[in-house]
């Protein structure tokens, strides 16, 4: 039986600051409960949101939160955090945090609201790309992970990443790796694509996606994950 992977923002939804296409999205939430599918969201935001999209595609299973940072059941309401977070990863974090805290980064960037672990950073003028090289130079690499979508910069606790809480997750529920369709679109979803039996993308992915997988779609977004749906 094969298990789809799916990223949200820029899969299942158009992504951060953009409308989605609320037909498109009926058209995915009946073909996936019409033909009851094995899908699970694998993605940076946090539970609480997780919830209201798992809600409306009537998703039932465990879905990979913040990066990896712990698993959530949308419908019994649990959380199941990642062994691989230590206490000095945390406190890493929490500097992370006081040093974000400070003038000069509240005056370029705002920090992601809702989440628990990790931190998300939207850029206020300047691209993704700048505010993350400016971070890179500053947070301990040694403790933490940074990468960037298109519209944020993700810092994670090292070793924490979608790929690591996808082999979480398999091992939970039994699933064979070679059975994952993984679904993504930005270089964050890399570690959980590289994983999987097939490896797709919509037409909005990054070149560096592209590169590694099996199909991508000619649509984007949500048209192109039911595409992928229907065609692997």
């Amino acid at each position: 039986m094969r298990h789809f992977a799916i990223d949200i923002d820029g899969c299942i939804t158009a992504g951060k600051g953009n409308f989605t296409n609320t037909q498109h999205f009926s058209n995915l939430q009946r073909y996936i409960s019409e033909h009851n599918l094995s899908v699970f969201l694998c993605t940076g935001r946090s539970a609480p949101y997780v919830e209201a999209i798992a809600g409306l595609l009537h998703i039932n299973q465990w879905c990979i939160c913040e990066n990896g940072a712990y698993l959530y059941h949308p419908v019994r309401d649990e959380l199941f955090y990642n062994p691989l977070i230590s206490d000095e990863t945390l406190q890493a974090i929490t500097k992370c945090k006081a040093l974000l805290n400070t003038p000069k980064y509240k005056s370029i960037c705002k920090v992601e609201l809702g989440k628990e672990i990790c931190i998300s950073l939207n850029p206020f003028n300047g691209s993704v790309e700048e505010l993350f090289s400016i971070l890179v130079q500053e947070i301990d690499t040694n403790l933490l992970y940074i990468n960037h979508s298109t519209t944020a910069v993700d810092i994670t606790p090292r070793g924490i990443d979608k790929g690591s809480a996808l082999k979480l997750l398999c091992e939970k529920e039994g699933y064979n790796l070679q059975d994952i369709v993984a679904i993504g679109d930005t270089s964050g979803d890399l570690p959980f694509i590289r994983l999987a039996g097939i490896k797709a993308c919509p037409a909005n992915a990054s070149a560096v996606v592209k590169e590694i997988c099996d199909y991508v779609s000619d649509l984007e977004s949500t048209e192109g994950v039911l595409d992928i749906i229907t065609s692997t």
